[in-house]
């Protein structure tokens, strides 16, 4: 059964909430600038208190973990490689962000580019205010749970 999750990127914030303008230079959005979370469905803040952020990583080939995202520097990523345990796959925008495996196995999903949902501020802990923004929803079989990044 195909389930909805979301990638977003996500910032760590005990001053003033980060910037989420698509003009603003230092903006926060995309992968490359902060780390990202895994969601079920829409992010939140019940569900945003309950991941582990997924550093953002120059490689995440091998055994490296991560979010590798190249392009990211506007609204239309060439290529987003997701790795995080045993689930590793790349969305390559030339193949329509199609969850293509790593071991060249069947493909896993199809992902669409949506940026329509901001969270926060979620305090998750005592002056721990966490802001993000969704950047990619997949239809897929794998679920949040399938990795050690979310807890809820």
């Amino acid at each position: 059964m195909k389930t909805s999750i979301a990638i977003a990127s996500a910032a760590a914030a005990s001053s003033p909430r980060p910037t989420f303008s698509s003009t603003e230079p230092t903006r926060t959005r995309v992968l490359a600038a902060t780390t990202a979370g895994l969601f079920p469905g829409e992010p939140n803040c019940n569900n945003v208190c309950s991941t582990y952020f997924i550093p953002s990583v120059d490689d995440a080939s091998g055994s490296r973990e991560g979010i590798r995202c190249q392009g990211c520097g506007d609204d239309d990523p060439d290529e987003v490689e997701v790795h995080l345990n045993d689930i590793h796959f790349t969305l390559y925008k030339s193949g329509g962000f199609m969850m293509t495996p790593a071991d060249g196995g069947a493909l896993l999903g199809q992902c669409f580019l949506e940026s329509d949902d901001y969270f926060g501020p979620c305090m998750c802990g005592p002056g721990d205010a966490n802001y993000g923004q969704k950047f990619i929803r997949c239809e897929t079989d794998i679920t949040a749970w399938d990795t050690d990044y979310y807890y809820g």
